[in-house]
């Protein structure tokens, strides 16, 4: 319908004065999350998420005064008086800046878990980069940075080598998809910033980490497609498995143990389990609600040549690639020396023990 100026005016002047107020509440809102705050003893960034829930757990048990940054407040902090809650964004420079200030060690287990490219690289590697420059300005006592095992060569790896802290890292992450790039790129500007301003900093890597909530995240070279977990390969593969509550073990001794600063630790397990079993062990727990199929390397091969051409002709990136399946395969056959004896670290619970507490005792 006809539509001049005239109209648009009397449209704004109806809107302007309602918009002005809701954008003075918004702009009042947002000052009020970078009110002052008193010192804490931590700073816990990902503290919504699996890890680092259990991450501040750990820290309130022990007492200490713990700050997370939120994008959204989470219920279960709000009753706890130790726990100071920051609203904000790992991409925003002011809001991470005012999370470091007055914390003593800052554990920065936040990454983006899904979204486009633009979205990992600014919850990844600027929200890195963001946790870098304020504990360098801070001068926090210690950064403890965690990192993943997709940093590293997955395809191209011999299954005969250890694998240790050295081991080479992915050559063509943007073959692998945004997690795998931004994970790489954000530990690579931590390492950086050790070399260069000495920053304080520890590295861990985590194998698939696995406990009491994650029954349904599935294992290393299994796909979940419409509802369906897809398990490629031979199902004697072991997997680099860890439970959650020696991970945080792992991350604790990180902030504290003075031979860590400047490293990097491989935290997995040293017992083995083939992936089969882990498969096993799940199905009993979640019953009709876990449905299987297994397709052999080869099938799936052919399947991921067929996506690639069809990306090819419609000129779009696809999710599956040749290249991802081959490295599907998980890793083995780890050297933890390093976090045995420079970190203090072994399994307290072990895998035995966590299968049984999150999946109930085997048959």
């Amino acid at each position: 319908p006809p539509f001049d100026g005239a109209d648009a005016l009397r449209v704004i002047t109806l809107l302007e004065p309602l918009c002005v107020e809701a954008d003075r509440l918004r702009r009042e809102e947002i000052e009020s999350r970078y009110a002052p705050l008193a010192p804490a003893d931590a700073l816990v960034t990902g503290a919504a998420g699996f890890l680092g829930r259990a991450v501040v757990k750990a820290l309130r048990a022990r007492g200490q005064t713990v700050r997370v940054l939120l994008r959204k407040p989470v219920a279960s902090y709000a009753g706890d008086a130790g726990v100071q809650v920051v609203i904000g964004d790992l991409g925003d420079p002011r809001s991470v800046d005012h999370a470091v200030a007055g914390a003593t060690t800052v554990y920065h287990v936040g990454a983006a878990m899904r979204g486009s490219l633009r979205d990992f690289e600014a919850g990844t590697v600027w929200g890195t980069r963001n946790i870098v420059e304020a504990c360098t300005k801070h001068r926090s006592s210690r950064l403890v940075h965690v990192s993943s095992m997709s940093v590293l060569d997955h395809a191209g790896r011999d299954p005969a080598v250890v694998l240790d802290e050295d081991a080479a890292y992915e050559p063509q992450p943007q073959l692998r998809g945004a997690y795998t790039q931004t994970k790489l790129a954000a530990e690579r500007l931590v390492r950086q910033a050790i070399r260069d301003n000495a920053l304080p900093a520890v590295i861990l890597r985590p194998g698939q980490i696995f406990g009491i909530g994650a029954e349904k995240v599935t294992p290393n070279a299994v796909i979940a497609l419409a509802g369906r977990w897809i398990a490629v390969g031979d199902g004697g593969m072991t997997l680099p498995l860890v439970y959650l509550d020696d991970v945080v073990d792992a991350v604790l001794l990180a902030a504290e143990a003075p031979d860590a600063v400047g490293q990097v630790f491989n935290i997995v397990d040293p017992a083995s389990v083939t992936q089969q079993r882990y498969l096993d062990r799940a199905k009993r727990k979640l019953g009709d609600e876990l449905r299987l199929t297994r397709v052999s390397v080869p099938v799936f091969m052919t399947l991921a040549h067929g996506v690639e051409l069809l990306g090819k002709v419609l000129g779009r990136d696809v999710p599956l690639t040749r290249y991802r399946v081959r490295s599907l395969r998980p890793l083995a056959n780890f050297d933890t020396r390093a976090a045995r004896e420079r970190l203090g670290w072994k399994p307290k619970v072990g895998v035995e023990r966590g299968l049984d507490a999150t999946f109930g005792p085997s048959a």
